[in-house]
This record gives C-alpha cells, structure tokens and sequence, in this order.
C-alpha cells in the first residue's frame, strides 16, 4: 500500500512540487496568518489548471482541518477532519474518534451552533489528523508512534496522518496511511535525505551512487539547493511506495516519467540480481542495519530497521512480527520472553514435585537463552567480539559479559558473573538470568536483594 504524501507549508517551494508534479498540500494554519496567505490564491495562482490539487489547512484540536480545492472557500471547506493532539489528549480519545466518524454523524454535521468552518461534512472521508506527537528520539515518542501504528493495522479503514515529522522511520517505517513532509528546509541546509532514510550532506552523495542514481540525478546535481529540494520530495515518494519492499532495483539506467499525468510517479527499474547477497560482510553484520558495516553498498538498507538480507538471523523475527522496525521487535521480543520465562519457571517447580527430569523444560531453557541472546544482540549490537550484557550486584560498577555464539555459552557466561558477585550457583534462578537478558527488566535490585540475603545467611 502507497503512503499518502503531502507537503508541509509549501510557500518558500511551491514551484518545485509543480515540477514534481504532486500537487497535495498540508497548510499549519499558523503558518498562513504569520505570511498572510490566501491559501486558495496562492495555489490557484501557482498550480497549473490542469493539475487537480487538494489542500489541508490543520488548526488546533478545536478548530480541525478543512480541506478545501481550487476555487474554493475555507470558511466553507468540503470537509473538515478532526486533530488529535498527543500533548493534550489520550490514545483513548483517539481510538473513540476513529471509532465514532465525524462523516456518518449527521446531528454533528447539522449543528449550525458550530461555524460552518469547524463543522464536518456529512459523508467526508474518515481521516484524522495526529498533531503534536513528542519527539522520536525519545523513547516515549517511539512508543508512542508504534501504539498508533497498532491502531492502524486494527482499524484499516480510517486514514491516520502523521503531522509535523522529519522521522523518515515514523512516516514510512509503521504502516500509517497518510503522512506530511517538509521538503524545502533541510535541503536548504545541505542535507540530502536518501529513500532509505539515511541523511547525509550533499557533499557525501557521491559515496551513494545507487540511491542518488535511482531518482534520476548526479552527485553534482545536488550542489544545487532546488534541486536538493526535488530530491528529497522524490526520495519521499519512492519511500512511500517501497520503504517496507526488499527491491532489487537497478543500479544504472532511469525510467522515463509520463509528465502530463497528474499522478505521474518514478518507477524503479528492477533487476533479477542484487549485490546485496554478496557484500564483504564483517563479525556482527547482518542483524541491525544502522550498525552493519556494508550498508551503504546494501539496498536493503532502511533506517532503524533489522537486516533483511536472505538468510541473516533476523528474517525469521521480522517475518514473526510482520515489521522490520527493531524497537518494535525489541519490544515484542521482549514481552514474549517474559512470558517465557514465565513458563519456565513453572516448569521447574512442576519437576521439582515429581522429581523427574522433563525433556520439555530443557527445550523451554535452550529456546529462553536462544531467544535471548537474539534480544541481546538488538539491543546493544558489536561488530566484534560478540554482545555485551551488564549485570550489576550490590551497587557495583557491574561486570562484562560476553554473549556467545550459543545459548550454553550465554548461560555459563551470566552464570560465572553471578557467582563471583557471591550468589551460590544453587541460588541462581531462570528469573534472574531472564532479568540480566531483560532490557526493559529493574535488574539490579533483584539480584542485590539475593546478594544481601546470601551475605546475611554467612
């Protein structure tokens, strides 16, 4: 599925979006009053008649966002969609308002105590507008965005878009229907932002032929800052349209685009072979992307996503979790082995009874290390030397473990640590080996709280 593109305050860069020919236009009506634009005029005047253009002007969580078309009035828009604002309203109201459309309302709809302005239409496509999301290098941002990516996979029919971002991982990476994006201020000041999500300055464009090559430009190309602009409003369409696809796209050559037609869109030229499967792969390649040592040669790459590549450990979990954004993997990972552990535990106090063996806690053991050591290795990945987990006893400054290749060297590793902290090997439960792999897991004042009591017991 195509991600809905639109760009964001087009004023300083309207001529370029002409060009690209992609006429959706996101207006923050903030933005309007501050230039004094006449948002109808200003793309009545810019926008070719033969060129069908639909515009969104977003207000506050009270005023909503009308759309309006050419000719139009936005005091008498053609719908207006609701905002959710993440700083003032919950992930509850917004799963009441996608499950109560603003269109299928007519007493909302006929309300005439509200401005025509404000007021929905009747029969309005179900979009909602998600405005104020916190910043997506923090964890609550992250959170955030994957809960709202679940709500979209639960309810497919609403239109959620995803306002005011940069993230290229949280426009393309979560399978949101509609997204907005600022095409003008970052290549102003020499960024290139690639269709896999890299950034990079202008001057480093040379070292990523392929992905300059694939929009049908040059490195020198993107000397110029228009034509940084229309790169990067390019490499956003392409994102929209393949981000989540493992394509084998041609590394040379370009496709010609049909420049009469509205809905015009550069298609890839795709190739049997990718150089992808043949890469001079390093120890600790081929498991996050961000970290591997050839993915500026990979087309696999994309931002914050696990590796791809066919037959790298990682395929498997994000086939599981039908995504390959590793904090959404991480995460699931991570509650699974809870319960897991859960498992196991109840395992071992079911042998303890019966005093007999059970062949299926030995496999629950080797699967809860297994899949521990995968959650390791995403949560902290080495390109040599294997991943390090930290544990931590009595207020410590904590200790090194090296994660092996295998779930018994992980095990006898944690293991060694514990007892040299002064833990007898008798005393050291699932649990606490399950915290120490755990990233999300208060480590430290479970197994200080075992330390203490085996000191106090000397």
């Amino acid at each position: 599925m195509t991600i809905e593109t639109w760009w964001r305050n087009p004023r300083a860069y309207i001529r370029e979006i002409v060009e690209v020919r992609h006429p959706l236009i996101v207006w923050d009506k903030g933005s309007l009053v501050k230039h004094r634009i006449d948002p109808v005029k200003f793309l009545d005047l810019h926008i070719p008649t033969d060129m069908h253009y639909r515009m969104l002007i977003v207000g506050n969580t009270e005023q909503g966002c009308a759309e309006v078309t050419r000719g139009g009035d936005p005091e008498k828009p053609e719908a207006v969609y609701p905002v959710w604002s993440a700083e003032e309203e919950s992930l509850e109201t917004l799963e009441e308002i996608i499950q109560y459309p603003a269109g299928e309302d007519p007493e909302t709809c006929e309300d005439e105590a509200c401005p025509r302005a404000y007021r929905p239409v009747l029969g309005q496509e179900h979009r909602i507008i998600m405005t104020d999301i916190p910043k997506l290098t923090t964890g609550p941002g992250r959170k955030l965005v994957r809960m709202v990516a679940e709500l979209q996979e639960e309810y497919p029919d609403v239109i959620l878009h995803l306002h005011a971002t940069y993230s290229w991982k949280a426009m393309f990476a979560h399978g949101l229907r509609s997204i907005d994006f600022d095409g003008r201020t970052k290549a102003a000041k020499g960024t290139v932002s690639l269709p896999n999500g890299r950034e990079i300055r202008y001057q480093q464009a040379g070292a990523h032929p392929q992905w300059i090559n694939l929009l049908g430009y040059k490195a020198v190309d993107l000397s110029i800052p228009r034509n940084r602009c229309m790169y990067n409003m390019k490499s956003a369409l392409w994102a929209a349209k393949h981000y989540d696809e493992n394509l084998k796209f041609k590394t040379r050559g370009w496709t010609a685009v049909d420049a009469h037609t509205p809905t015009a869109s550069l298609t890839p030229v795709e190739t049997k072979t990718s150089k992808s499967v043949n890469l001079a792969y390093k120890p600790g390649d081929k498991f996050t992307c961000d970290t591997c040592s050839v993915s500026d040669a990979c087309k696999y790459y994309r931002q914050g996503a696990v590796c791809s590549v066919p037959d790298s450990e990682p395929v498997k979990l994000a086939s599981f979790f039908n995504t390959r954004d590793s904090d959404t993997i991480i995460s699931g990972l991570g509650a699974l082995l809870g319960k897991q552990a859960d498992r196991l535990e109840r395992g071992m106090e079911d042998e303890e009874w019966s005093e007999e063996l059970d062949p299926e806690v030995s496999k629950l053991i080797n699967s809860l290390f297994s899949n521990g050591v995968k959650l390791a290795k995403l949560t902290n990945p080495e390109l040599s030397g294997g991943t390090k987990v930290g544990v931590f006893v009595n207020g410590g400054q904590g200790a090194q473990v090296a994660v092996g290749s295998s779930a018994s060297q992980l095990t006898a590793s944690i293991v060694r640590e514990l007892e040299e902290k002064g833990i007898p090997r008798e005393d050291i439960t699932p649990e606490m080996i399950s915290q120490v792999l755990d990233p999300n897991a208060k480590t430290q004042p479970a197994i200080d709280a075992r330390a203490a009591m085996e000191i106090d017991g000397d």
